[in-house]
C-alpha cells in the first residue's frame, strides 16, 4: 500500500514539474532569429534559430526574452584555464575568441567541460554551462500563456490612423563604376587576437561588400575618395544586421580594436543610422 501510495506521488511530482516546463517554452516564429548575448540589438551573436525550434524562457525584458543557451551556441574560454577535460582555475566564458568579446559567465576551477572546437592556441570552444542566459527578440517567439500574460496592453487610439509603410532596408546597388583599394589576405596568424585597448569611435562612410572568403570580415566601412573605396575599418563578424546597409553611406558609432597582424581596425557597430 505504501509502495502503490508512493508511485501516485512521485507520478504527480514528475506531471507537475513538466507542466512547469511547458510553461516557459516558446516556439521560434522567424526563418532565421539570431539569439544574442544581451538584451539588444548591438550586442554579440551567439547562435541562431530557425522556424520551429523551442526554446525554454527564463526571463523577460522589455520586448527580449532571457533563454536557455541553445545547442550550438558560441562560448569560448583561454586554453591555458584548462588542464586535462576540467579547467585548472576559474576561467571566464566569453561570447567569442577575443578578450573584446562580452563576459557571459565565469566557471569556477575544476569543473568538467567539453570541448567542441579549437581557435588557434589560446581559445577552446566549449558547451555552454547551463546557467547561462542568452537573448531573443519576442516578437519573434509564439508565447506560451504564462507570459503572454506579462504583455503590456494594447492602448486603442481614437480615431487612429493606419500607420504609414516604410519599406525595408536593402541593400543599394553597387556604382556603375568603382574600385576597392584590396585590403591585404589573411596573415599567417589566423587567430583574431586583440592588440591593445579598444576606444569607442564615431565614423562616416559607406558599408562595403569585401568578397573575399580568404577573410573573416564580410563587409568594411570605407571612404569613397573620386570612384575608389578606401576601407577604414573591418566590421566585426557579429555586426550581421550590416548587410541591409550595403552600399549606403552611413554614420556609425562603436568600438575601435586593433587586430595582430591586420592592417586596419575591427569595429563592433553599437549605432547605425543613414547618412543623407
Amino acid at each position: 500500500m505504501k509502495l502503490k501510495q508512493f508511485l501516485i506521488l512521485l507520478g504527480l511530482i514528475i506531471s507537475c514539474s513538466l507542466r512547469a516546463k511547458e510553461d516557459n517554452i516558446g516556439e521560434v516564429t522567424a526563418n532565421r532569429l539570431l539569439v544574442r548575448s544581451q538584451a539588444g540589438k548591438q550586442f554579440e551573436t551567439v547562435s541562431e534559430l530557425r522556424a520551429g525550434d523551442k526554446v525554454v524562457i527564463k526571463q523577460m525584458k522589455g520586448e527580449w526574452l532571457g533563454i536557455e543557451p541553445t545547442d550550438e551556441m558560441s562560448a569560448w574560454i583561454k586554453a591555458d584555464t584548462v588542464g586535462g577535460l576540467k579547467t585548472n582555475k576559474e576561467a571566464k566564458v566569453y561570447a567569442g575568441p577575443a578578450d573584446a568579446f562580452k563576459v557571459l559567465t565565469k566557471i569556477p576551477a575544476k569543473t568538467s567541460i567539453k570541448v567542441l572546437q579549437k581557435r588557434g592556441v589560446k581559445w577552446l570552444r566549449i558547451e555552454a554551462p547551463a546557467d547561462i542566459i542568452v537573448w531573443v527578440n519576442r516578437n519573434y517567439i509564439k508565447l506560451p500563456k504564462k507570459y503572454q500574460k506579462m504583455l503590456p496592453e494594447k492602448k486603442e487610439l481614437a480615431d487612429a490612423k493606419e500607420p504609414k509603410k516604410v519599406a525595408a532596408l536593402k541593400a543599394a546597388e553597387a556604382p556603375e563604376k568603382y574600385k576597392i583599394y584590396f585590403i591585404e589576405d589573411e596573415p599567417e596568424n589566423k587567430e583574431i587576437r586583440i592588440v591593445g585597448i579598444g576606444r569607442n569611435t564615431s565614423k562616416v562612410g559607406t558599408i562595403i561588400p569585401l568578397n573575399n572568403k580568404k577573410i573573416p570580415w564580410t563587409h568594411a566601412l570605407a571612404v569613397d575618395l573620386n570612384g575608389t573605396f578606401y576601407p577604414l575599418y573591418y566590421i566585426s563578424a557579429e555586426s550581421k544586421d550590416v548587410a541591409k546597409y550595403t552600399w549606403h553611406k552611413v554614420s556609425l558609432t562603436g568600438k575601435q580594436n586593433w587586430i595582430e597582424g591586420w592592417p586596419r581596425p575591427m569595429i563592433h557597430i553599437k549605432s547605425i543610422r543613414l547618412q543623407k
